[in-house]
């Protein structure tokens, strides 16, 4: 079993080459002005061969869980930085729909960090679920498997925002709800948000808008001739300056292909929302609502760029050569 020198330096780089030759296992030789690699004894092609089977063999659903953990703790990461730091910067100039009078910036991340584990965790894991255990990492190129996971992600992001009303509603204070515009009154219970004010019902709605955007977004990248291209140029990154470099381009990659789909999908959403305050009492203001989904399109992009970059790095790996000893 021989290898020509020049195909092989395009899939290992030299660093590799040469241990492996230093360890025995492979031998050069020359022939016909021609310089090739071969296995320095035939008894390792059989052990490559059992090596590749076991590689290609089906890994169980372990596999599968530890590739949807990955992923969504990836995104989940992503999007606490992202929600984090831009709900802080808008709580602090009072342009959301969370935050009281006195509240400001430290208030304000520490709503962004529940809200997007909240949302996350439920749209990541559903999307991630469904991309491994359903669609097996394949893209069909057809109209139902947007529309499938657009659903999956709506779903999700109902699930989350509704969770995310539940905190908001009961781990407050009634003096914080009322603040905040939530209850017309200190005294009124809690539920009376969705009754009287019409506050329990956008985070729900903005879920709703916020799981749809993220699935249809991660479902067009992945389907997308760009994103293979970008995949096959990345996946031999050999250096730490290489992987920084390629993880740049994902997310920038990321960022340009999804944010107009977000919008989109979000803006009927937010239309929904304020129709819902304007027939009720005490609607809040118009730049309190778009602050709103200003920060929580930004933390459906970094749920769909954790998500992507998760999904990234299991495809191709970081193969970062080991640090050279002293000489």
């Amino acid at each position: 079993m021989r290898v020509s020198i020049n195909s092989l330096e395009t899939e290992i780089p030299p660093w590799a080459t040469d241990a492996i030759c230093q360890a025995g296992l492979i031998r050069r030789t020359d022939e016909q002005q021609e310089t090739f690699y071969e296995l320095s004894h035939p008894r390792l092609a059989l052990a490559l061969y059992q090596i590749r089977t076991s590689i290609n063999r089906d890994p169980g659903p372990l596999y599968d869980v530890a590739r949807i953990v990955f992923s969504s703790v990836a995104s989940v990461v992503v999007s606490i930085i992202v929600v984090m730091v831009s709900r802080s910067f808008l709580q602090g100039f009072h342009l959301t729909l969370t935050q009281a009078s006195g509240d400001g910036f430290v208030n304000g991340g520490f709503q962004g960090i529940i809200g997007a584990i909240d949302w996350s965790v439920f749209i990541a894991g559903a999307l991630s679920s469904w991309w491994f255990l359903v669609e097996r990492c394949e893209s069909r190129r057809t109209s139902k498997q947007p529309l499938h996971a657009a659903i999956i992600g709506g779903v999700a992001g109902l699930v989350g925002g509704t969770l995310v009303t539940v905190n908001l509603l009961y781990a407050q204070s009634q003096n914080s709800l009322y603040e905040a515009g939530w209850i017309l009154d200190r005294s009124r219970s809690p539920i009376t948000a969705f009754s009287e004010t019409g506050f329990g019902y956008c985070m729900i709605i903005l879920g709703l808008g916020l799981g749809s955007a993220s699935g249809l977004s991660m479902i067009r990248i992945l389907n997308s001739s760009q994103w293979k291209t970008l995949v096959a140029r990345h996946s031999k990154e050999r250096s730490l300056s290489e992987t920084v470099g390629a993880l740049g381009a994902v997310f920038a990659h990321i960022f340009r292909h999804s944010w107009y789909v977000v919008l989109l999908m979000m803006a009927p959403a937010a239309l929904l929302t304020d129709m819902i305050f304007s027939v009720l009492s005490n609607p809040p203001a118009l730049d309190r609502v778009v602050g709103e989904c200003l920060v929580i399109s930004l933390g459906g992009e970094g749920i769909v760029a954790g998500l992507l970059l998760g999904i990234f790095a299991l495809r191709t790996g970081f193969a970062i050569p080991p640090a050279q000893g002293p000489s």
